[in-house]
């Protein structure tokens, strides 16, 4: 389905339609008219064609209209057997509109512009929070609390369990337009880990680098001296995406002092930010920053870092790591599955760099609140049947869903070990890697969800690659010097009116400069021009709005 069949239709076909007639209006204000209760022939209670409450959701199938994130190398979420087995039980069809992150927002942006808009956004970052405070006043979603009241049990049950949810779930006016999610894994604090070709080093005679310029000339080696051994100079010394949280090189400056914050393939107002002792600091204006770019610059002077991580997407990225030949020295990921089957027994993890003057490197954490979301889930005012869809997506916040959408339906991805207890199954038929298959069985992060912390280790086992990470943090990041990165904040409407003026502008500003030195060099000749130009585009003002609403978010989530 493409963009334009939103402009035509309504929320479900001629003959859905029909079937739905006895189903409850929805008034202008996005609460739910009533309709006469009635029984079915089994004595079930329902509302119109709805069943108040157990599976299915409703007696004659019902089709939805929502849009979501597609990860990259997942398979289309109407292909997914998470969806396919969600739907037998709800007999709830959806029409997927599914886009990669990186095209995602300008296409909602477009949806929202013209109020073409789908029945629901599904997923943590498919409507976030100032989505919410900018759409939801002007009825673009509906406010939900009185649907979850109604219909949405186990919500209601994960908000008791973790009052944060609800917090940033709450628009400014008080409502709630949005679904949250958790996810709530340690690991994900340090999501981006460094690894390293060992078979290489042995095979060139070089010991693990433990410093920035031992790094640069472990690759220069890896450049130059056909460590794969085909003969051929097709050796990737060092590849990433760009502005990347896990796969990026951002982590790299904290060989300098402090580390380079990422959070997307977009300029977001969360970037080139940390948090020391609850004050904001811009790193982009700091000599700390200057001296990591003059330093790192020589790494794409000499063919090490790869100039196509500027270009590449994640699917390119993760197609020179899966060679099963072996043509990349290092990188950053979550874990050694990142690579080749074939040649992921070649990489071990190192830690973080230090930096030329032998000081201990600063490293990312990105813990403040992280795992827990505001966002997951929004219903549109063009959505006529918000009862059915409250109820559909309520699914998602009960144990086992929220577990099959992570790893696959209990038979695919996940083994039943009784007890409400669950085991993986790791080893897929066409021999792809666990974390891999995965990807294709169900939405992973990209689907509302409540799993808390204790989840993991309980109802579900630690999966090998977040033990090897796990092993990682203790061994290498939990005791090193932290720069924390910025909360999931709630901002006001001028928040995000400065946000989205003079935070864009310095975001765009300070990523076309950094690519250019980074690439060409000229960080010295450019410095103090570069200092200027940022306080021409109100960088103060910027940084204090954005501590104001730290100050505010924080407090919150205290």
């Amino acid at each position: 389905m493409k963009l334009n069949k939103w402009v035509r239709g309504a929320v479900v076909g001629t003959m859905t339609a029909s079937l739905l007639a006895g189903c409850s209006a929805t008034k202008d204000n996005g609460e739910t008219g009533s309709v006469k209760d009635t029984k079915s022939a089994d004595g079930k209670e329902m509302v119109g064609n709805m069943y108040t409450t157990g599976l299915p959701i409703v007696k004659d199938k019902v089709t939805l209209k929502m849009i979501g994130i597609q990860a990259a190398g997942s398979a289309e979420f109407a292909d997914m057997p998470f969806f396919k087995q969600l739907e037998e039980k709800t007999n709830v069809h959806i029409e997927w509109e599914n886009y990669p992150a990186q095209s995602y927002v300008d296409k909602k942006n477009l949806l929202l512009a013209a109020n073409e808009v789908p029945d629901a956004f599904f997923g943590s970052s498919a409507f976030t929070m100032d989505d919410a405070n900018k759409y939801g006043s002007k009825g673009t979603v509906i406010p939900l609390d009185d649907l979850i009241s109604k219909y949405a049990p186990n919500y209601q049950a994960a908000l008791k369990k973790m009052p944060l949810l609800g917090g940033l779930s709450t628009a400014f006016d008080g409502k709630k337009y949005t679904m949250g999610t958790v996810i709530e894994q340690e690991v994900r604090n340090y999501p981006d880990n460094l690894y390293i070709n060992k078979k290489w080093l042995d095979k060139l005679g070089l010991k693990v680098p433990t410093t920035i310029d031992e790094y640069y000339a472990v690759l220069k080696a890896f450049k130059e001296g056909d460590p794969n051994g085909n003969g051929k100079n097709d050796e990737i010394p060092f590849t990433f995406t760009k502005w990347n949280h896990i796969n990026g090189y951002g982590s790299f400056f904290g060989a300098f002092g402090r580390v380079d914050v990422f959070n997307g393939s977009d300029v977001t107002p969360y970037d080139h930010i940390v948090v020391e002792n609850n004050k904001l600091v811009l790193t982009a204006d700091k000599p700390e920053y200057k001296e990591a770019l003059k330093n790192l610059s020589r790494f794409f002077k000499d063919g090490l870092f790869d100039k196509e991580g500027f270009t590449q997407d994640q699917n390119q990225y993760t197609a020179k790591l899966q060679d099963p030949t072996g043509v990349v020295g290092s990188f950053y990921a979550w874990s050694s599955t990142a690579a080749s089957p074939k040649t992921q027994q070649d990489y071990i993890a190192i830690a973080p760099l230090k930096g030329p003057d032998g000081k201990e490197a600063v490293v990312k954490k990105r813990n403040n609140n992280i795992n827990v979301m505001g966002s997951g889930f929004a219903i549109s005012s063009k959505n006529k049947y918000p009862e059915i869809t409250m109820r559909w997506v309520d699914e998602f916040y009960n144990q086992l869903t929220s577990v099959e959408s992570q790893f696959g339906p209990v038979g695919v991805g996940l083994k039943d070990k009784g007890n409400n207890t669950y085991d993986y199954v790791t080893e897929a038929p066409d021999g792809t890697q666990y974390v891999d298959m995965w990807k294709k069985y169900g939405p992973q992060d990209n689907a509302p969800k409540f799993i808390p912390k204790e989840f993991f280790g309980k109802v579900i086992p630690v999966n090998p690659a977040d033990q090897e990470k796990s092993d990682n943090i203790s061994k290498y990041y939990a005791k090193a010097k932290q720069n924390d990165t910025l909360p999931l904040m709630n901002f006001t409407a001028d928040e995000i009116k400065t946000n989205a003026s003079i935070g864009m502008d310095i975001g765009n500003f300070v990523k076309d400069k950094q690519t250019a030195w980074l690439l060409n060099g000229g960080v010295e000749e450019g410095w103090d021009d570069y200092i200027a130009k940022l306080k021409q585009l109100k960088i103060d003002d910027f940084m204090k709005s954005m501590q104001t609403a730290y100050d505010r978010s924080i407090g919150a989530a205290k």
